[in-house]
């Protein structure tokens, strides 16, 4: 039997409701990213499927070299093999947060706290979200877990039912390798109804820290439209730059692991592509090998 790993551009993720009181915070949302170790998740739920988000800035993680460019370097990574407690620590302090009785409480002592809800059935899920749970909570949080049906698990985004929570942060498929899709998608969220509260920011001016040290005004939904209007790959990658920059600063979604579609074939009576081939990464072998000629009976 041969393993075919096909990039699926698509995994797991959290998404945040914008209308929290806590999670509406830019500084607290970046917290939680420098707490989480997206190693670990990808440890525990099975890293020969699954990989590491490098940084969390909307675009798929074998996509970012390509679209950021010499950009890259200077985005922050929120330690994609570390929990980065010191950094989340003063994060929060300078928010205004403290820690009362080992759990962190804003001003008027309400608790970094609530339901994280994941998805019945889905066991990798259920690993990753324990691992999440079990970081957050260590550092001070105060989350526990809900696992709903699916329709249940939408329906409390759909209607803002929820503080953070799992949620797959790419739409999966060919359109995620095109950046326009998957930012898209984390500002305006139409499969919970923009439910993570993002869409009225997403079309406002904002002024956010600038890559060269001082400051960016960008609207986002406007930055991102650019995108998918220009005639290149070239003539995108300026727009893709700054949305991603914006991205992986305001962190309307949390982009964590991204995986691979697992599928099977066999080789001992069949001939299958060359290595080399670019059908190795098409969905799916069983059906698109024999299509295009690399999948035959030689018995």
């Amino acid at each position: 039997m041969v393993e075919v790993n096909i990039p699926a551009k698509w995994g797991y993720g959290v998404v945040f409701n914008h209308d929290d009181p806590h999670f509406g915070k830019r500084a607290v949302r970046q917290a939680v990213a420098h707490v989480i170790n997206r190693q670990q998740i990808v440890d525990n739920a099975g890293p020969r499927s699954k990989f590491v988000n490098q940084i969390p800035c909307g675009i798929a993680p074998k996509d970012q070299e390509y679209w950021l460019g010499d950009w890259m370097s200077d985005f922050e990574t929120y330690g994609p093999k570390s929990s980065q407690t010191e950094k989340a620590t003063k994060l929060l302090q300078d928010a205004g947060y403290s820690k009362q009785n080992g759990t962190w409480t804003d001003s008027d002592g309400n608790a970094i706290s609530g339901e994280y809800y994941s998805p019945a059935g889905w066991s990798d899920w259920t690993t990753m979200t324990s691992t999440v749970i079990d970081q957050l909570n260590n550092f001070g949080f105060d989350f526990s877990i809900s696992t709903l049906p699916t329709n249940d698990w939408f329906s409390r985004y759909s209607d803002s039912n929820f503080t953070m929570g799992s949620l797959y942060w790419l739409p999966g498929g060919s359109r995620s390798t095109f950046p326009y899709f998957p930012l898209y998608y984390q500002l305006w969220e139409s499969e919970i109804g923009g439910g993570h509260n993002y869409r009225e920011k997403a079309k406002s001016e904002q002024t956010i820290p600038g890559r060269d040290g001082g400051e960016m005004t960008i609207t986002p939904l406007e930055e991102t439209e650019k995108i998918a209007q220009q005639p290149s790959d070239d003539k995108s990658r300026p727009f893709v730059q700054r949305a991603a920059w914006h991205n992986h600063i305001e962190l309307p979604f949390l982009g964590l692991v991204s995986k691979y579609e697992q599928s099977w074939v066999t080789n001992d009576e069949w001939t299958i592509p060359k290595k080399e081939s670019t059908n190795w990464r098409v969905k799916w072998p069983q059906f698109w090998w024999i299509h295009e000629g690399e999948l035959q009976y030689d018995g």
